[in-house]
């Protein structure tokens, strides 16, 4: 009999963002296997727009991205009204919150929903991710159709108490399977009581056109520079761009006159940085360089014109910049945290530097910036690594065999 999958994930493409990402590749890559596959989704930019007054939206309602059918339910509805209301009466108890919160967090699709449970069969119903309520819409599904294979991706932070609470661990043991990216998500999920042999630890699939052939430009097209240090990533709290920020201050300080790029989307946090960077003494201000809400064709250029990548974020579930990077065989430094830790294969494919601390990760950039053969080997390295573990084809093997 043949498969048909429906993926619910709080947004979509052309919105922007790691697990929005992942789940538009699984969606496609299922549908070039010859599987049915829809999806349901928010038409909320962000995460962010979930609470606020007024939410910038993407999309058409009903509309088909690369062969696949993906219906949208405007964030601006009741059910997400009353979800903020109740999220603004438990968001000081940080135990309430974080037990309770990602079930009101949004982004809410009732209406939409009611239609799918009701007039639809699915032989697999693939969700995520956590914090957000759509694992408790997918558990909904369960309850109403038993025999459809309720499968999770809930790109963990480990690390944060909005992806562990209670209720999320209630859904998560009445789960069919797991698609993981790394060891440490299998580790937490064991100790809420989840089967090892129900979780896929997957990763995540480059994009092959970053693996092709190609000599970089010489200089990067949008901004006419190259060999700068790239940062490329949603301006967000948890991602430390101010970390790297503070790290390269030290190392101008030290008469290193390496150009930086932040490439990212904007957010309402992008304001904090914005204020950082303009108390920059001017002649370090110079050396930065932004790009906001590229488009994603620039990627490639983006890096082949960098030096090396540097992703100084205190939560990840994986890290997606960091294979794309390395398909491009350029060194990464991170964070020495969850999932970026079981990526990075300290010194070998990647550096790892100690979490928040700036001085560490300027003392890491300096390396680099000091041992260019030693950079390129680790790039070439990651290259190797994505070759081994991050194709589409694997991927796509063990998700089929759920």
């Amino acid at each position: 009999m043949k498969r048909k999958y429906l993926i619910i994930v709080h947004n979509y493409w052309p919105a922007f963002g790691g697990a929005e990402k992942l789940l538009q590749s699984i969606a496609e890559n299922l549908k070039k296997a010859g599987e049915n596959v829809e999806v349901l989704t928010s038409n909320a930019k962000n995460g962010e727009m979930y609470f606020a007054d007024k939410p910038e939206v993407v999309g058409k309602e009903k509309e088909i991205i690369n062969g696949v059918f993906v219906q949208r339910e405007d964030i601006r509805n009741i059910f997400q009204k009353i979800g903020k209301r109740a999220w603004k009466l438990i968001e000081k108890r940080r135990d309430r919150l974080h037990n309770f919160g990602p079930i009101f967090l949004g982004p809410h699709f009732v209406k939409s929903f009611l239609k799918y449970i009701f007039s639809k069969k699915y032989t697999h119903i693939i969700c995520g991710p956590f914090p957000t309520s759509v694992p408790f819409y997918g558990y909904f599904f369960k309850i109403m159709h038993p025999k459809t294979k309720l499968i999770i991706d809930p790109s963990l932070h480990v690390n944060d108490p909005m992806h562990t609470g209670r209720m999320l661990q209630f859904v998560a043991r009445r789960a069919d399977s797991f698609l993981v990216r790394t060891k440490e998500e299998t580790l937490l999920l064991n100790s809420w009581g989840v089967k090892s042999e129900n979780i896929f630890e997957i990763g995540v699939g480059i994009d092959e056109k970053l693996l092709e052939n190609g000599e970089k430009s010489g200089k990067n097209k949008t901004l006419s520079i190259s060999d700068y240090i790239l940062y490329m990533g949603q301006e967000v709290p948890h991602k430390n761009v101010l970390v790297l920020l503070e790290s390269m201050k030290k190392i101008w300080n030290q008469g290193y006159n390496t150009n930086l790029l932040i490439a990212g989307a904007r957010t309402s946090y992008s304001r904090v940085v914005d204020d950082y960077i303009g108390n920059i003494d001017p002649d370090f201000r110079k050396l930065i360089f932004r790009i906001n809400d590229f488009d994603e064709s620039l990627k490639r250029d983006l890096i082949d014109n960098c030096k090396f990548l540097v992703m100084p974020s205190s939560r990840e579930s994986f890290g997606i910049v960091f294979i794309e990077a390395w398909a491009r065989k350029k060194a990464v430094i991170g964070a020495r945290v969850s999932g970026v830790r079981y990526l990075i294969d300290d010194g070998k494919n990647g550096l790892l530097f100690k979490e928040n601390d700036s001085d560490d990760l300027a003392e890491k950039i300096i390396y680099l910036l000091e041992n260019e053969n030693i950079a390129k080997e680790i790039g070439e390295e990651g290259h190797d690594t994505v070759l081994r573990k991050y194709r589409w084809g694997k991927i796509m093997n063990k998700i089929l065999s759920i």
